[in-house]
């Protein structure tokens, strides 16, 4: 019996302090929302028919205690006449419709419900929901041009990459001309005439960057292809010293 009771006073104390957030420090989430996550139909109907309960009627009651207001499906999925998915893609959609935000009014902190939630034998898994702030914003004056279809400001705040990642693209080539690449390119040092790599590689470390070949193109007043500039393509250019070695 005391085994039983230190056991409730410990669930006690730890479900209360569970969802605290110490005075002033900002919630890392929305108030009056949480996600939650269904369990598949095969799953709450095994649950029915092996608890004897209705795990869908636990999770309506739960939330109606809360006081909810709106149930929305996370993921708006398209309708498309005609096309065959594959079993895999229709069981990744399913698993997407399960997902939902839940809006309600009472003062519940919404990391409390959802470690309510949690414990419903219907949930897969239940959150608050999460406030994403912007982690990094670049100065690039031309970023916005392309904002829309690339999402870079989203990709830049998991990572902005590194110099020892090399890309290869295989398809239509690379403008290698274009300003947000120039100083960036990989060169394959071993293709520079070894007869000027050493000129080339203008800090001696042994390997020729994009910048370098740039910098001896300009020292070198190197406009092989006559165009009136100097840049990268003259570098390939026939009469190129960096293809000839002279």
């Amino acid at each position: 019996m005391k085994f039983c009771y230190s056991c409730l006073t410990f669930l006690f104390l730890g479900f209360a302090f569970l969802p605290d957030i110490a005075a002033g420090q900002e919630k890392e989430y929305f108030d009056g929302a949480i996600i939650i996550k269904y369990k598949s139909d095969r799953q709450l109907r095994t649950i029915q028919s092996q608890a004897h309960i209705d795990p869908e009627e636990d999770i309506r009651q739960m939330l109606q205690k809360a006081g909810a207001t709106s149930m929305q499906s996370v993921f708006k999925t398209a309708t498309s006449s005609g096309i065959q998915r594959t079993a895999q893609a229709q069981q990744a959609t399913e698993n997407l419709q399960r997902i939902y935000e839940v809006r309600y009014s009472s003062n519940t902190d919404a990391a409390t419900l959802a470690a309510k939630m949690n414990q419903l034998a219907g949930i897969e898994y239940a959150e608050p929901k999460y406030i994403r702030r912007m982690q990094f914003t670049p100065n690039d004056p031309v970023t916005n041009s392309y904002q829309t279809v690339h999402g870079f400001e989203q990709a830049w705040d998991v990572t902005r990459g590194s110099s020892d990642v090399v890309i290869a693209v295989v398809d239509g080539g690379v403008n290698y001309l274009h300003f947000d690449l120039g100083e960036k390119l990989w060169i394959n040092t071993d293709e520079v005439a070894a007869t000027v790599r050493a000129q080339v590689d203008q800090n001696s470390d042994g390997t020729i960057t994009s910048s370098e070949v740039m910098q001896y193109l300009s020292q070198q007043n190197g406009d092989y292809n006559g165009d009136g500039s100097i840049n990268l393509s003259d570098a390939l250019a026939p009469g190129s010293p960096l293809l000839t070695g002279s």
